[in-house]
């Protein structure tokens, strides 16, 4: 959850990308880091509307 989408993105493709492959074939890296950020956004909570909420504090 708090590790960037680039480097969760290249940890993936050092161990499934196929090097050998063209590279017209591959996605676009760019693309690929802005779907993983949307995907990665529906699981943050919503931002407070008004001032009357709890701060939640977790020791991790």
């Amino acid at each position: 959850m708090f590790e960037s989408a680039e480097s969760i993105l290249n940890k993936i493709l050092r161990g499934e990308a196929n090097d050998r492959l063209p590279e017209a074939s591959r996605p676009d890296y760019e693309n690929l880091v802005r779907n993983c950020n949307r995907r990665r956004q529906r699981k943050r909570p919503n931002d407070p509307t008004d001032m009357d909420f709890e701060v939640i504090i977790r020791n991790v």
